[in-house]
């Protein structure tokens, strides 16, 4: 099976950002990939991006999340610039 591509990953932090999924999807999703043995993610923009998704459900407090709406859109806006192209 393949890897998530950048693409899906960009999906997933866009609607994590914009409200469209919760957290607990976020972080089931990306968890579900890391977790999976017969995936291998040599792309390390997406293994950080994947790891930084599953922890989107992390808790302070019962209820009360570590991560809110600011810190996906960050998220995003990293996760895209390290995808562009870099110049030599």
């Amino acid at each position: 099976m393949k890897p998530p591509t950048r693409e899906q990953i960009g999906e997933v932090l866009f609607s994590l950002a914009q409200g469209t999924i919760g957290v607990e999807e976020a972080a089931s999703w990306a968890y579900g990939w890391m977790s999976r043995e017969d995936v291998d993610i040599d792309d390390e923009v997406v293994w950080a991006a994947l790891d930084t998704l599953a922890g989107a459900d992390l808790q302070t407090a019962p209820g009360v999340y570590l991560h809110g709406r600011e810190d996906f859109e960050s998220w995003l806006v990293n996760f895209r610039r390290q995808c562009e192209p870099h110049e030599s």
